[in-house]
């Protein structure tokens, strides 16, 4: 089994590097599912978006099942392919970071309130002063 890097349910940027920076083409993705299926009503082909004069393109799917997804993303003709595997699981490394960090603070109080209540007993065992 393969380390999940990405989330299920959360977007997934594609992102795609013309040749020679070439610019205004139609670069397209298509979505293979982690049964290694294409499903074009629940996963159509992406049509990237160019983001600057650099041959620069991006997109996006999100995934809706954990596994090993495919994108094969090129030109429209066919031509510059490049194929990227995403490993996609209930659980990435940011989301169990993002609890563990919770679970840290809920700890900190309890120590916290802990504390507070033993110097409180503290007060309470401290006998009397006779004068």
């Amino acid at each position: 089994m393969s380390e999940k890097n990405l989330k299920v349910d959360n977007p997934v940027t594609i992102a795609y590097q013309a040749a020679n920076k070439e610019t205004g083409a139609v670069v397209i993705s298509e979505i293979y599912l982690p049964t290694g299926l294409k499903d074009l009503v629940g996963f159509p082909d992406v049509t990237l978006v160019e983001r600057d004069a650099s041959g620069s393109y991006a997109g996006s799917f999100t995934p809706d099942d954990v596994g090993d997804w495919v994108v094969l993303t090129h030109k429209a003709d066919g031509s510059g392919q490049i194929m990227k595997r995403y490993s996609v699981g209930s659980h990435n490394l940011q989301s169990v970071g993002d609890d563990v960090n919770t679970i840290q603070g809920v700890a900190t109080t309890i120590e916290s309130k802990v504390d507070l209540l033993d110097s409180k007993i503290g007060v309470l065992d401290t006998p009397p002063m006779c004068s």
